[in-house]
């Protein structure tokens, strides 16, 4: 079976895509091909075919005859889309197939998101916010079935479709990825990390506050800091270079661009807490973050802002603390009790890894992948 992945937000070797659900479909003897308008890429890589290009400069007429044109090449049975944009490019190939073909709506963000609509000034979001939504709702119909990330995700979809078939398949990281690290206690120096989007909405700039006060709380403490990411705009990027110039010594911070799986797994192997401070408004509440899956497998203990969503999906209190984002003094004295206290360290470290050894992990529930993609009744 032929299983096409089409993407116009991600990058064709995207974790989920390629790392997870089409090397899943190798192993299994399928034909995965990934189409992404993100970036130029074709050939083929552990029986994984490419078929990608680089649509950023194109009109949004162009970025669908291109996908079209690819799409077409591949004779595909399944396709998996990840916007509501590529799932109508996909309906539209599955009215001329000559074989049966079936849509899937791989939902793992929210259309319109914060992020779709971020590159409109305020007056064009009241046109733009109701046109996304429409073309969400219009792929939803036009699916035949549905992937979803996350439960809350999953709502709007299970209410307005209740016929249509769905499974969850959540962002549990493939172990074989993510060997066992054994941590370091020494209290000689601590190993923090930063990854993703590098802006106020995403807790960049409490990150940076919680590093002062921490340097306060223990001065002379070397703190070792990678940053992996990429700037919201050029204020975000001002305020981190004031903020930085000033930090001591001992704070040695270094700075890393958007990384691929591997390597980015490779970084923060050594982080020793993991912090995100994003902000807790209404989207951020209802999205379950993916990398609390790899920082669980990672053997370490996290430190987050209180969601809703962590509180459905993770069992986040085995292994870590939830907390107001702006409590920058109650954070601090949360990373000061790890320190201090290594018996608490090193149990949240282990019952960490345990979950995702006992039910964090991909190899849990790949065969429900596998076997919903297998039921071709709606086809």
């Amino acid at each position: 079976m032929t299983v096409a992945f089409m993407t116009s937000h991600h990058l064709p070797e995207d974790d989920r895509i390629f790392y997870h659900q089409a090397v899943t479909l190798a192993e299994a003897g399928h034909t995965p091909v990934i189409i992404s308008s993100k970036k130029e890429m074709t050939g083929q890589k552990n029986d994984i075919i490419f078929r990608s290009f680089n649509g950023e400069s194109l009109s949004l007429r162009k970025k669908a005859d291109r996908f079209q044109t690819l799409l077409d090449e591949t004779a595909s049975q399944q396709i998996i889309c990840q916007e509501p944009f590529t799932v109508l490019l996909a309906a539209r190939y599955r009215r001329k197939a000559s074989c049966p073909v079936r849509v899937i709506f791989d939902i793992t963000e929210w259309h319109p998101s914060k992020k779709d609509m971020g590159r409109y000034s305020f007056p064009a979001r009241l046109v733009f916010f109701p046109i996304y939504l429409l073309l969400s709702l219009r792929a939803g119909i036009l699916c035949n079935a549905f992937i979803f990330g996350e439960w809350y995700k999953s709502k709007p979809f299970r209410r307005l479709f209740p016929r249509k078939k769905y499974m969850y398949l959540t962002y549990y990281p493939d172990l074989k990825y993510i060997p066992v690290t054994k941590p370091v206690v020494t209290g000689d120096i601590l190993h923090l990390s930063y990854s993703g989007k590098l802006s106020r909405e995403k807790g960049f700039r409490r990150f940076l506050r919680v590093v002062k006060e921490l340097n306060k709380r223990r001065p002379g403490m070397v703190m070792d800091i990678k940053v992996i990411g990429w700037f919201a705009g050029n204020r975000e990027k001002q305020e981190f270079e004031k903020i930085i110039s000033v930090f001591p010594e001992n704070i040695r911070l270094t700075s890393y661009p958007y990384q691929n799986f591997s390597t980015y797994l490779d970084l923060i192997r050594d982080t020793d807490i993991f912090l995100d401070l994003r902000d807790d408004d209404f989207e951020n509440n209802r999205c379950l973050p993916i990398r609390i899956f790899y920082y669980a497998a990672l053997g370490r203990p996290v430190i987050y802002t209180d969601l809703k969503a962590i509180r459905k999906e993770v069992e986040i209190e085995k292994f870590g603390f939830l907390v107001k984002p702006d409590d920058v003094s109650g954070i601090t004295d949360i990373i000061i009790k790890y320190l201090d206290n290594k018996e608490l360290y090193l149990t949240h470290c282990a019952r960490a890894r345990t979950l995702a050894e006992e039910k964090y992990n991909w190899e849990n529930i790949k065969s429900d992948f596998l076997a919903f993609l297998n039921q071709t009744e709606e086809v």
